[in-house]
């Protein structure tokens, strides 16, 4: 009787696996775009704008131009949209720390001291985040990060908000060549973005505060603004822990899909010490769940029920799965090199992409790999050397950003569009 039982379960695993082999993952389209992109950031159910589109103009406020790649999923369409930031900019000069964002060098070259991204986008009205940094010749370089609000029907941005201000670390000298040094400070991006809740207009954010002077934060906020109220608020704080001398990364944040969890993974590193501390908060009560992880992070992903937390080891090719309820943790075997980590629309597969355009499929909820997919470049055929982020919508559909790297030096990156069945 055991024995058929066991024959019986091989049959059925043998079945589902062949039956996930010959199921559609047909390539529709693929839409190339002349500028890198590196991820997808979720505006809602159907659009994601493309992350890591660089600036077009860098010469003057005036002539300043920024396309942001809006990727309708549902139309299968790539929408390019220019908000009017530099008429904004030149009309409010007091948003900039200098009253002028334009830098300029002994060498003849300029450039704005300023970046955009847009995290907000439901076709009536838009939000941009707007970086601005003090000029480098000061002993500390001060960043500023503002929401604008953009009305697409008459094309204005209508009001803007400061929600965040930090100082940086002391500035070091860098030698440009030509004889050009700049003052730089050594510590960027110190609010990182987590995601617009689309159904409660909250933008949330992370910011380090307090670095000492290694460079290390004593804490973590995790900050909500609220685009109907305009305020700002802190959801909760969380104190760093330190290992001496050691370097500390940037913490790796992933919400879950309806924006009631956010996991923060902190990493530090000296030598053969680390330190892995994972936090999962409640965004919408503030408390906290605290648990150690036994690998770096180079990817995580909540279950589509949000029962387990998942983070994936690049250098270690594992897998751990935490359980959110009892933080029992079970570590699995996965790919070297791998990094994101996707749930399929429907929560039956698990994504795991790797250098190289591998992509490992993974069933849930037994986590057991049932096949591999090999992802080429939009640009040169080849295999993809990173892919990029993934995302998956109601109808069947599963878009990738095949490559990150590969082709950096050429600007150019793009996405993949296929049908998945399940």
């Amino acid at each position: 009787m055991r024995r058929k039982f066991v024959i019986s379960l091989i049959l059925s695993f043998a079945t589902f696996s062949v039956s996930l082999s010959s199921q559609s993952l047909k390539k529709v389209d693929s839409f190339k775009t002349e500028n890198r992109a590196n991820s997808f950031t979720k505006l809602d159910s159907n659009r994601f704008v493309l992350v890591g589109q660089k600036n077009e103009n860098w010469d003057v406020l005036a002539s300043h131009k920024v396309t942001f790649h809006i990727f309708d999923i549902r139309e299968k369409k790539l929408q390019s949209v220019v908000p009017p930031i530099a008429d904004y900019a030149q009309n409010n000069l007091g948003i900039f720390f200098d009253g002028n964002p334009v830098v300029s060098y002994p060498n003849g070259k300029t450039y704005i001291q300023f970046r955009s991204s847009l995290v907000y986008y439901d076709g009536n009205r838009a939000g941009i985040l707007l970086r601005n940094t003090s000029h480098s010749d000061k002993t500390r370089t001060q960043e500023r990060t503002i929401y604008l609000n953009w009305e697409l029907g008459s094309n204005q941005i209508t009001w803007s908000k400061a929600i965040s201000e930090l100082n940086q670390f002391e500035n070091v000298d860098i030698n440009r060549g030509g004889g050009v040094r700049e003052s730089k400070s050594v510590l960027r991006n110190l609010l990182i973005p987590v995601g617009i809740d689309s159904n409660r207009q909250i933008f949330y954010y992370t910011i380090e505060k307090e670095r000492n002077e290694k460079g290390w934060p004593n804490s973590i906020s995790v900050m909500s603004f609220s685009i109907g109220s305009k305020s700002v608020d802190e959801v909760a704080s969380l104190q760093v822990e330190k290992i001496n001398d050691a370097d500390y990364s940037s913490p790796m944040l992933a919400p879950n899909s309806d924006f009631s969890k956010l996991g923060i993974l902190e990493y530090s590193e000296l030598s053969l010490k680390k330190l892995v501390k994972g936090h999962v908060l409640d965004l919408k009560k503030g408390k906290v769940i605290d648990f150690p992880i036994p690998v770096s992070p180079y990817g995580a992903a909540f279950d589509p029920e949000s029962q387990y937390f998942l983070v994936l080891s690049n250098e270690t090719g594992k897998l751990v799965k935490t359980n959110l309820t009892t933080l029992e943790q079970q570590t699995m075997d996965s790919i070297h090199g791998a990094r994101y980590l996707v749930f399929s629309n429907t929560g039956k597969y698990l994504f795991a992409f790797a250098h190289g355009g591998t992509i490992e499929v993974r069933a849930v909820p037994s986590l057991m790999v049932v096949k591999s997919i090999q992802v080429s470049s939009l640009h040169t055929d080849q295999a993809a050397w990173e892919p990029g982020g993934s995302v998956f919508t109601s109808n069947g559909l599963w878009a990738t950003i095949p490559e990150s790297d590969a082709i950096s030096q050429l600007g150019k990156s793009g996405l993949h569009l296929f049908e998945i069945e399940e």
